[in-house]
């Protein structure tokens, strides 16, 4: 059965197609090379992401510098750290501060065209 089909339960006989939001991927290209060509379209756009000193932000900050994007890094740095910006520090700029508070949370987003907010205060499994 194609992706684009699901069955309803207990009625096997009804199929109803799913519409997604992003095209599917053609079987030929892999997901790696499609998340590759959407970071491309970031090149030249400032974009900010809100705790990129973390273990997945630092990875996204790695990748958009990568795709020509100009990153801002706005993070208060209570779990992130720098040294996962170590091999882009010199590529990036880094607002440091509290994102709960407003003035902070303005300075961040200033000028930015693309966000992608990945701070939060959760934080293990007790949380």
């Amino acid at each position: 059965m194609p992706w684009h089909y699901a069955r309803w339960p207990r009625r096997s006989w009804q199929t109803m197609r799913l519409k997604a939001a992003v095209p599917h991927p053609s079987p030929k290209r892999s997901r790696l090379s499609v998340q590759g060509e959407a970071l491309m379209r970031l090149g030249g756009k400032r974009v900010v992401v809100t705790g990129g000193a973390g273990l997945i932000g630092s990875f996204l900050v790695e990748r958009l510098v990568t795709a020509g994007a100009r990153v801002i890094v706005a993070d208060d740095f209570s779990k992130g750290r720098r040294d996962h910006l170590a091999a882009v520090l010199d590529q990036i700029e880094v607002r440091e501060g509290d994102l709960e508070a407003l003035p902070a949370m303005q300075r961040a987003l200033e000028g930015a065209d693309v966000v992608f907010h990945l701070a939060s205060r959760a934080y293990g499994v007790g949380y």
